[in-house]
């Protein structure tokens, strides 16, 4: 009997200590530690992968893209996101595919391939909107803007920041306001 619940507790211990690295990752991302983030997620997305947690894995591989992104590796940035979102797509995580969604329509806006961003952000809004995510929504309608202004196309870019500001001010989300 002891020998069947020891793999449960292992397994329990090592999405606790992933857990832990992907909560000590955050912290380092947060100011900027882009190396030390990265080396905490890959070994929380080995642990992951170990125990078979593949809601954790999606999560640090979005993660791994957006510091990737940061230090300006693009290519890795796409990498990593892409593989989030497929994980994603096969878990069935809407919630989760719309923010990857517009992490890669960033990463294509900074390679200035602006269809794909477009394209990206798009998707993403949808999503948010068939979810009722008002706060994803208006991040998105803002992405959106910035899309446009980046396009001088500012009557457009104003359209959607107008969006944004209502939904956020409803919100009172003061941080993104």
């Amino acid at each position: 009997m002891l020998d069947a619940v020891r793999p449960t507790i292992a397994w329990a211990q090592t999405d606790s200590e992933a857990d832990r690295l992907l909560d000590e990752g955050i912290e380092l991302y947060r100011i900027s530690e882009w190396r030390q983030a990265l080396d905490t997620w890959q070994q929380a997305l080995e642990l992951y992968r170990q125990a078979g947690n593949r809601t954790g894995e999606a999560i640090i591989l979005g993660n791994i893209g957006n510091v990737y992104q940061s230090v300006g590796d693009y290519p890795q940035a796409l990498d990593y996101q892409e593989q989030s979102l497929t994980l994603k797509r096969e878990l069935g995580d809407r919630a989760g595919e719309a923010i990857t969604l517009g992490n890669i329509g960033n990463v294509y806006q900074v390679l200035r391939d602006y269809p794909q961003a477009l394209d990206h952000q798009e998707q993403s809004l949808a999503l948010t909107r068939e979810l009722r995510d008002r706060a994803g929504a208006a991040i998105t309608l803002g992405n959106i803007g910035n899309l446009y202004d980046v396009l001088s196309d500012y009557h457009q870019a104003l359209h959607y920041y107008q969006h944004s500001l209502v939904i956020l001010q409803a919100l009172r989300d003061r941080a993104h306001t």
